[in-house]
């Protein structure tokens, strides 16, 4: 499964939230494997992140003076473009889909249904036997 950079906080929310939830052994070893590869590509997105952040930082001696370490504003914008351009990109991630009929009766919010979107699916022919309901 391909997943973009910039979406990988997002699903290791959302499925660290579904991870405490109950839910049938098979499918909850299922999301512990794949939520352990995204923890593992968050921290090295968070690791490049700092490495971008001091390429562009400010002058060390105004950083020890301030206690961290920030972007100079007149790099700003080289800063954000190469950030944006690494959460363009995609990464594989070894996951197949899981229907939404597998993770039984469980609560989420609208938020972690979005960030879910293409790893948590509908059936088909669920969504086939609702419209032809909605035409009787």
């Amino acid at each position: 499964m391909k997943v973009k950079l910039g979406r990988i906080k997002s699903l290791e929310k959302s499925l660290g939230k579904l991870s405490n939830t109950d839910i049938d052994i098979k499918i909850a070893y299922k999301l512990s494997r794949f939520l352990k590869q995204v923890v593992s590509e968050s921290v090295l997105l968070e690791e490049n992140r700092i490495k971008l952040v001091k390429k562009y930082s400010c002058d060390p001696k105004d950083e020890k003076e301030k206690g961290q370490t920030s972007v100079n504003p007149d790099k700003e914008q080289i800063f954000f473009q190469e950030y944006g351009e690494l959460l363009e990109e995609e990464i594989d991630i070894d996951f197949s889909l899981i229907s939404i009929e597998e993770l039984g009766d469980i609560k989420l919010s609208t938020l972690d249904v979005l960030n879910l979107e293409g790893i948590v699916f509908e059936p088909t022919e669920n969504l086939v036997s609702e419209s032809e309901d909605g035409k009787k």
